[in-house]
């Protein structure tokens, strides 16, 4: 017997209840336990927030698992914000026990990695901050990633123009000191299709579409934050 499964539009209906209920929750929550307003918090905190999971495209290599996050569809972005919580907590855990640990890297100085008494610190101490960072990781899951999928609505629309195509990537050559760009489709297609000659690259807008995506809403909250000091 197959298993019944959802099918995308209600997916999609259910995802978004559940953001707007932990929106919603958020709200009554900081009101009751921190005497704050959850938008505002978010308002003021955001860019930190967004700058901060910038960070993830040096450490994220997987382009597509990224992508979820700047998705307008909530059920895919609840989908990625979950794979980057279990990526992270992965990460996070130590070696197995009963296998060998293999140092990854050669150290020529002594630094003391092979102090008992150190190592059963950092051990210690490890274990604190994976702990911290965890709890971190979740309070950003419940709090923070509601209100960052309506705000990537706006600030993923250049990253996702981009990846359906819509913004046309600029090619450049340099050669002797001059930049010369390459205007027509022809130069174009043939810079694309051979070897690109000594001095080529091709620019756009949106290279990095997540990483776009969290400096644009990186932007967007802070030109929100003064307009409601000044208007506020």
């Amino acid at each position: 017997m197959s298993r019944l499964r959802p099918s995308p539009v209600v997916a999609v209906i259910i995802a978004f209840a559940i953001l707007v209920g932990l929106v919603l929750l958020n709200r009554w929550l900081f009101r009751v336990v921190f005497g704050t307003d959850y938008l505002l918090w978010y308002l003021h905190t955001g860019v930190v927030i967004s700058l901060a999971s910038g960070l993830l495209a040096s450490a994220w290599d997987d382009a597509e698992a990224r992508f979820n996050l700047i998705s307008q569809n909530p059920a895919v972005f609840i989908a990625g914000c979950l794979q980057l919580l279990g990526i992270f907590v992965f990460s996070l855990s130590p070696a197995r026990r009963g296998r060998k640990a293999r140092p990854t890297a050669s150290v020529g100085l002594n630094i003391g990695l092979n102090s008992p008494l150190a190592a059963a610190l950092d051990e210690f101490l490890y274990g604190l901050l994976a702990l911290v960072m965890f709890l971190l990781s979740l309070a950003w899951l419940v709090t923070a990633a509601p209100l960052t999928y309506f705000v990537n609505l706006i600030a993923g629309v250049p990253a996702r123009q981009n990846l359906r195509g819509r913004l046309s990537a600029t090619h450049v050559r340099e050669q002797d000191g001059q930049v010369e760009l390459l205007e027509t489709d022809e130069e174009i297609d043939r810079h694309t299709a051979a070897a690109p000659p000594d001095g080529a690259a091709g620019l756009s807008f949106a290279r990095d579409p997540f990483a776009v995506t969290q400096a644009t809403a990186a932007l967007i909250l802070w030109l929100g934050g003064i307009l409601y000091d000044k208007l506020g």
